[in-house]
């Protein structure tokens, strides 16, 4: 009888969040599907799998498809390595620097517009904001120099939130397992690989799948930072891709990019999962 009156009072309460859900995600993205295979938003006439097709053949998909998995295996690579590294530290000094954490989750709450005009100004190297954009944005052509602003506003604004998290995990690893393996002859990164890395495996797949969630929101940072020039070509993202055919009122390649795009989200997302699965199955 307490297990039913305790079951029907999580229904009851995800209830309202399940109504939500569904009507800000399930039916929108339901009436996405219907988009991608009509020619027209108007006149919606189906044509089947031909969007599809012409996607999957486009050109400007494919750069932008290879230009948002470098940024996201670079930055999330580079983020959660020094976001890793940053909670260890941290965790060492205990309570000396408590007000660190404070400081660094300030990125995330800060507007977007804000943090963008301040990064300009810590990048301009030349005498006004219209001549560093035009260095960044053509003189280096899209290369290394033109992207690292964008890589380390990425890695900036996201340590914060990684490091309270990762954080949180290495403080509940038992004292006794770290003593365990010390007496056993470990240390320094063989202690880590045995100890600190097996025990918060499952905490840092979430850090990593988090990572890669706001990597794929670089492009108002990336929109803000160049204007009025376009991002380097190393930076054109998918991101950019659907904003291009959503001001040309293209909803029928939107929807469809939108939804390619979401697919491969979701596999990328069920591989990190299945492989989390599979090395706590090998530890435990």
């Amino acid at each position: 009888m307490n297990n039913r009156l305790l079951r029907f009072k999580f229904i009851l309460l995800g209830f309202p969040a399940f109504i939500g859900f569904t009507l800000m995600y399930i039916i929108p993205f339901g009436r996405t599907l219907r988009y991608t295979v009509v020619d027209d938003t108007w006149w919606e006439r189906f044509v089947g799998l031909k969007n599809f097709r012409e996607l999957l053949q486009d050109e400007a998909f494919h750069n932008a498809l290879k230009s948002t998995v470098v940024f996201s295996v670079i930055g999330v690579v580079c983020l959660v390595t020094f976001s890793l590294l940053l909670a260890m530290g941290l965790q060492k000094l205990g309570n000396r620097l408590a007000f660190v954490k404070s400081l660094l989750i300030a990125p995330i709450i800060m507007p977007t517009a804000a943090v963008v005009f301040v990064w300009q100004m810590l990048f301009s190297w030349t005498t006004s904001p219209s001549e560093f954009r035009y260095l960044v944005g053509n003189v280096a052509g899209g290369g290394f120099w033109s992207v690292l602003p964008i890589y380390l506003l990425y890695i900036w604004k996201n340590t914060g939130l990684n490091i309270i998290i990762l954080g949180a995990a290495i403080a509940g690893i038992p004292a006794e397992a770290r003593e365990a393996a010390i007496l056993d002859g470990a240390k320094g990164f063989r202690l880590f690989r045995s100890v600190t890395l097996p025990l918060i495996s499952p905490v840092l797949t979430f850090v990593v799948m988090l990572s890669f969630s706001n990597s794929l929101k670089g492009f108002r940072e990336s929109l803000l930072f160049y204007s009025p020039l376009p991002p380097p070509d190393a930076l054109y993202t998918i991101p950019f891709y659907m904003d291009e055919y959503f001001q040309n009122f293209v909803f029928s390649r939107l929807t469809t990019s939108s939804v390619v795009f979401t697919f491969l989200i979701v596999l990328v997302l069920l591989v990190l999962y299945r492989w989390e699965n599979q090395y706590n199955e090998k530890i435990y």
